[in-house]
């Protein structure tokens, strides 16, 4: 009887070599994959900061609309540098005149102290009127309106929003 050895041979140089290929493929696809979630993350946060900012300026600037829609805030009689204040506003303001910002806009938010603004009378004390207006019957006074709205204790943005104002009022005769 004739016994049949059958030997495995291996080829030289290949030892391992498709456990290997094969291991280093599913590590680079793991890099990749932990570097997308990482992304996606990342682009999440930003977009969330992108829209607290964007809410937070939008509130300032309703702020700014509320202050300077009502006329007692931009009264023309008064020096240079009369500046009116909400009562939290952190500088000192002249006394005579504070502003007062909306209930409905104060209900908007969690935290009133949250909102402040001020409005400053800016140098000339008189100026020529405006474009649109007769120069014969109207001059102007300028102001600068500050509002502010910090969100931050309630994980909400922070902005500051500062715009000029010219206002027409007609020469006395």
């Amino acid at each position: 009887m004739k016994h049949h050895t059958q030997h495995m041979h291996r080829p030289s140089g290949q030892q391992g070599v498709a456990l290997f290929t094969a291991l280093m493929l599913l590590l680079i696809i793991t890099i990749l994959g932990i570097s997308s979630v990482r992304t996606g993350v990342m682009e999440a946060q930003m977009s969330t900061n992108e829209e607290l900012r964007i809410a937070a300026f939008e509130t300032a600037e309703s702020i700014l609309d509320a202050v300077v829609s009502n006329p007692a805030n931009t009264q023309v009689v008064g020096d240079v540098g009369r500046k009116i204040c909400t009562t939290n506003w952190p500088t000192t303001c002249d006394t005579g005149g504070t502003i007062v910002i909306p209930p409905v806009l104060v209900n908007t938010v969690t935290d009133a102290g949250q909102l402040m603004a001020n409005v400053v009378r800016l140098a000339p004390a008189v100026g020529p009127a405006p474009p649109g207006y007769s120069v014969i019957k109207y001059q102007s006074a300028t102001f600068r309106a500050h509002a502010r709205y910090d969100g931050t204790p309630t994980g909400q943005g922070k902005t500051e929003v500062l715009e000029g104002i010219i206002v027409a009022f007609p020469k006395s005769l």
